[in-house]
Parts: structure tokens; C-alpha cells; sequence
């Protein structure tokens, strides 16, 4: 229904100054008043509107006191209103020209990760570092605003809860992002000195045969079975958190008993054939996927969060600490990562080269933790993926295992 249109006449109030014509209710139908105000303020007339009725919550007594506000000049009046916001505006309009012509470490980053592919590894460790150490400090300052003050209060205070190793390859991406910019002609600075942490060694942590024995007791018993199942299958492949995550059932292929690992670290994808107890591991597992919650049956990942999405490799820190204090193994080791460094040293022991540790470990051609990396056959690896298992089994009988560092440069 369309509302009749409302003269424009001038209705008086009981209070001087004020009046009000009648308009269109806004948002519903009907009526509605809308009040005006008339005085003088420095010798000039002045007519202006107050507010409706309705919208406003206006009346002749609330538009009065405006209007004794705006004549004594302690409210200003709605044209230096309109022209304060007018200069308002084209400040910020400046401001964001200004912005737009800067190259902040924000916009910066923004546009150095559009350079990389996304199936690029790194990048996401790279976008989540600057997210958490970088954008606080930085995101708003161009390189030119970043001098060696900066740069040492950066490592001070990452220091104090992180360790050298990880200070290093947050202050890296800061160099890198920098001299990448530059490489662009993006803007020219002088260089920046970067002094790092020196770099720690590698710390290396192994499971006693003891140690070992009390976490598969525990994994018998433990009440999260997906969890046990995750940390099991990399305690017998060597595989990352990360990669477990990742896993999905089209990455499983029992026929050719092998299991792809996907964006691994070393990039890519890569083949890992399976032992006997990875396949039960794995088969276990998709029976307790089938008597699960429905989102988890039909994820397409292997060990997916309660909502079927891909678990956090951080998700399940918690759980495996508590597998391990229930183990009797120290809190301060690394909960996943030990199972990697137990299987390294444990091969080692039994006669493997650092190129098989490195194959079943999963890590790049020529990697410094494994020295070199041989082209195998696929008979040579299953005999690797079966040694694995073998000394693994060696352990619960209570053998001995050597230290990794002791067979650092020795070949096959």
C-alpha cells in the first residue's frame, strides 16, 4: 500500500523555534513527524533539522534544548557538522593513499605469498610465523622503518620461550621477505644486519627398551583409540605428525601394500610400503572409523577431528603427553618426534645405512640428517620397511640401541 504523500506545511509547537511537518514513518506505514529548528547564532539565520519522531525518539521539548545548545554554541551547527565530516573523510582518504603507496611488511607478505604457489611447502609454516611473530611488531612498518633496535628486541624476547633454532628461521623469513622485495624493485633500502641465534644442535631423544615396552602396555590400554592409533603409526613408519594428519583413505593402497605420503617435507609425494603391522594398525583403525560418529565415517581423511574436518598436528599434543606420563617417560621430550629419532637409531643399530634411515624417515635428498639418499629398488625397500618393524620388535625383548651420533658419517 503506497502512503499518501504529506504536505510540506509548518505546524507549530509550544516552544519557540520549533516546528514540524509530517512525513513518511520509515520501515513501516504511517505518519511521522519530523522536527526543525530555527535560530540565529553570530548574526545568520539557521534552519535545521532535529530528528523524526519515531527514528529519532524526537520531540518539540528534546529539538528545544538542541536548539538552546546550538545558539549559546556549545553544539555545533548541522553545516560545520557536515563540513568537519567532509575534511574527515578526505584525511582518511589521504591517509589510505598514503597506506597504498607504502610497502608495509603486511602488504609486503600479502604479496609475496600471491608470488609462491600454494602447494609450495613452507608456505603455510611461513604464513603462520609471520601471523604470530612478525605482523605484531612489523605489519604496519616499511623495511626502512626497521632498524637493528628492532631486530634485537625480536630475538631477545622470542628467545625467552622459544629455542635458538626456531628464533632463526623466524628472523630468516624477515630477511628473506625483505631482500625479496628488493629483488622486485618493489623499494631500495641499505642492508639490514640480521644477528641470529647461533644454531643449536639437533636434539636427539630415544626411547629406552623399557620406555618402549611401557608405551605399547599403554597403547593396549589407553581410551582414545584414534589417538593411539596415530601415534602408533608413527612410532612404526617414522612418519611426521603433520603427514599423519594428512592422510587420506585414497592415499591407501593395501593391494600394492603402499601408503602415500602427501607434501611431505621434502616436497612432494611419496610411496611408503607397508609393513604387517602397519597394515593392522590401518586395518584396526578402519573399524573403529566404521562404529564412529557419521561425520568421521564419510571424511576422507584416515584420522579425521570428531567433525570429519583434518585434524591440527597440535590437536592431539595433549592426549600423547598423557600416553607418555602413563608410560613413565619424561614430560620435557618431544611426544611425537621421539618416535622418529627411536626408529632412526634403532635401524642404525641393526646395520641400516643413514640413506634406508632416511628413506623410511621420509627425508629429502641429501639431507643433512641422513647425509645422502640412495636410489632403491622395490625389493630393497620392502627389506627396509621390514627391518623397521624387526628392530622395533627387538626393543620389546629388551635390545640394545646404539646412539644415533655414533654412526653420523659412516656409510651403509
Amino acid at each position: 500500500m503506497t502512503a499518501k504523500p504529506f504536505d510540506r506545511t509548518r505546524h507549530k509547537t509550544d516552544y519557540p523555534g520549533v516546528f514540524w511537518i509530517a512525513g513518511t514513518r520509515k520501515g513501516k506505514e504511517g505518519p511521522e513527524k519530523i522536527y526543525y529548528i530555527i535560530y540565529k547564532r553570530q548574526g545568520k539565520l539557521h534552519e535545521e533539522k532535529s530528528g523524526r519522531q519515531y527514528q529519532d525518539a524526537m520531540t518539540p521539548a528534546k529539538a528545544a534544548r538542541i536548539r538552546a545548545r546550538k545558539i549559546d554554541g556549545t553544539e555545533p551547527t548541522n553545516k560545520e557538522i557536515r563540513e568537519k565530516k567532509l575534511i574527515e573523510d578526505e584525511r582518511k582518504r589521504l591517509e589510505e593513499a598514503a597506506i597504498a603507496n607504502r610497502w608495509t611488511m603486511d602488504r609486503l607478505f600479502h604479496e609475496y605469498l600471491a608470488s609462491k604457489s600454494n602447494t609450495l611447502k613452507g608456505i603455510t609454516t611461513d604464513r603462520n610465523r609471520y601471523q604470530k611473530h612478525l605482523k605484531s611488531p612489523f605489519g604496519l612498518k616499511t623495511s626502512d622503518e626497521i632498524i637493528p633496535l628492532d631486530l634485537d628486541r625480536l630475538k631477545r624476547n622470542l628467545l625467552k620461550t622459544h629455542s635458538s633454532g626456531t628464533v632463526r628461521n623466524i628472523m630468516e623469513l624477515l630477511r628473506r621477505l625483505i631482500n625479496w622485495g628488493v629483488d622486485q624493485d618493489l623499494f631500495n633500502r641499505p642492508a639490514l644486519k640480521f644477528n641470529l641465534p647461533d644454531q643449536s644442535p639437533a636434539r636427539i631423544e630415544v626411547l629406552t627398551d623399557k620406555q618402549f615396552q611401557n608405551l605399547v602396555q599403554v597403547w593396549a590400554s589407553y581410551h582414545d583409540r584414534h589417538v593411539v592409533n596415530m601415534h602408533r603409526l608413527i612410532a612404526w613408519t617414522g612418519m611426521r605428525p603433520s603427514e599423519v594428519c594428512r592422510l587420506e583413505w585414497t592415499d591407501l593402497d593395501q593391494e600394492n601394500g603402499v601408503l602415500i605420503k602427501r607434501d611431505t617435507k621434502g616436497g612432494g609425494n611419496v610411496g611408503l610400503r607397508m609393513n604387517k603391522t602397519v597394515n593392522s594398525i590401518l586395518s584396526d583403525h578402519r573399524e573403529l572409523i566404521e562404529s564412529s560418529s557419521e561425520p568421521m565415517r564419510t571424511s576422507k581423511f584416515i584420522f579425521p577431528r570428531l567433525d570429519g574436518k583434518q585434524r591440527h598436528p597440535d590437536g592431539w599434543r595433549k592426549r600423547v603427553r598423557q600416553i607418555l606420563k602413563l608410560a613413565g617417560i619424561p614430560d620435557n621430550i618431544r611426544p611425537n618426534y621421539v618416535l622418529r629419532d627411536t626408529i632412526a637409531t634403532s635401524m642404525l643399530s641393526d646395520g641400516a645405512g643413514l640413506e634406508e634411515v632416511g628413506y623410511q624417515l621420509g627425508h629429502k635428498v641429501g639431507s643433512t640428517a641422513t647425509r645422502r639418499y640412495a636410489d632403491f629398488d622395490r625389493g630393497a625397500k620392502q627389506r627396509i620397511v621390514e627391518r623397521s618393524q624387526n628392530v622395533l620388535e627387538k626393543k620389546l625383548n629388551g635390545s640394545k640401541v646404539i646412539d644415533l651420533e655414533s654412526r653420523r658419517g659412516k656409510g651403509p
